[in-house]
């Protein structure tokens, strides 16, 4: 039954028509100083090219791994930010309102930013 083995020689994945087979046929044939037909050459090109995918594979799943810890990273210290500030904010509202200060313009104006703040906000969530 034939099987994908890792050649011991080139370390390339080789097909093994035979449990003891350990070389893939490129290095078996190097090894017994035969010539390397055109196909045997195809054979390690693609070999090569397999290899090389499966490492650019390998480091484009680590690299989204890390990506999506990142990201959920972000999206917890984003949500821990906003609590603070989202739990105070209507008392910070309420503080400063123009009615508890004689309709002053300083009141006025720290309501109106409050306020954006909040529409800013609720927007982003």
């Amino acid at each position: 039954m034939s099987q994908a083995k890792k050649c011991v020689k080139c370390k390339y994945t080789f097909i093994a028509n035979e449990g003891w087979e350990s070389t893939c046929i490129v290095c078996w044939k190097e090894s017994k100083e035969m010539d390397l037909l055109k196909g045997d050459k195809q054979v390690r090109l693609l070999q090569k090219e397999l290899a090389h995918r499966n490492h650019e594979l390998k480091m484009l799943k680590m690299k989204q791994t890390s990506m999506e810890h990142r990201v959920l990273k972000l999206k917890d210290d984003k949500r821990k930010s906003k609590l603070p500030l989202d739990n105070r904010l209507r008392d910070l509202l309420m503080l400063c309102h123009p009615d508890k200060h004689k309709n002053s313009e300083k009141s006025s104006d720290v309501t109106r930013w409050l306020l954006e703040i909040r529409k800013d906000r609720s927007k982003s969530t």
